[in-house]
This record gives structure tokens, sequence and C-alpha cells, in this order.
């Protein structure tokens, strides 16, 4: 891929992570060097799941587990894969209707990649 594209584009965010107004020059049946789709770079990923367990013994036999479990603790917001949707240009009058208007998300990020922080309390009793 070519770092010159994203370097422009990282600086304005979710909606233009790529810069959608690049353009290259080839010579005609030259093999690119762009993977297979999905290829291009997307923001950074990482997410910290926790858990705390404490087990009460009321006998050697007998016990009770708790176990609390957090996914998504910090609830860090993982942005997802820029859209790579080409956009129609504007008509031959100028006019944008309604699919050139809303059809037209090169370069945006419209989904998040995890789910919003989610907790799960668990009590087994062993007997």
């Amino acid at each position: 891929m070519f770092p010159e594209v994203y370097t422009e584009a990282r600086q304005h965010g979710r909606n233009h992570h790529v810069h959608s107004t690049s353009r290259f020059r080839s010579s005609i049946a030259q093999v690119g060097n762009a993977g297979r789709p999905p290829s291009g770079r997307a923001p950074g990923f990482w997410n910290a799941d926790m858990s705390l367990a404490k087990t009460f013994y009321f006998t050697e036999a007998k016990y009770l587990d708790f176990r609390w479990n957090v996914f998504n603790a910090f609830n860090h917001q993982n942005l997802g894969i820029p859209n790579s949707n080409f956009c129609l240009p504007q008509g031959p009058n100028g006019e944008i209707d309604y699919v050139r208007q809303f059809g037209c998300s090169f370069g945006q990020i419209t989904n998040v990649q995890t789910d919003p922080r989610g907790m799960e309390f668990s009590l087994r009793f062993q007997f």
C-alpha cells in the first residue's frame, strides 16, 4: 500500500481515515501491489477483560464459588475497518440524488468492532 495515503488522512479522524482524493498513475496492464479485499490499514485494537473469584468453604466437601467477570472492562471503543465502497460522482448537471448522497462513505468508519462493557455474576454451590 501507499503510506502517503494514510499520513494526511490520520489527522481528520474517523470520517476520513483514508485520503479519498489521492490519485495514482499506473501504466496499462501493470499489476498492482494492493492485497485482496479488504486491504489497507485499520485503527488499532485492544481490549481488557477482568475477573474476580472467591471460594467460600463451609465444610471440606461443600463450598460456594463466587465469580464476577467484566468484559471490555474499560469500555474502550474499537473502531471498525474503513469502508472501501466507492462513491458515485455527481450527476451530469451537478445534482446529488439519494443514492449519491447517502451511498458515499468511502474511507469513513461507520461501525464498531467491540461490544460495550458487559458484566457476568455467577454463584455455584458444590456439595
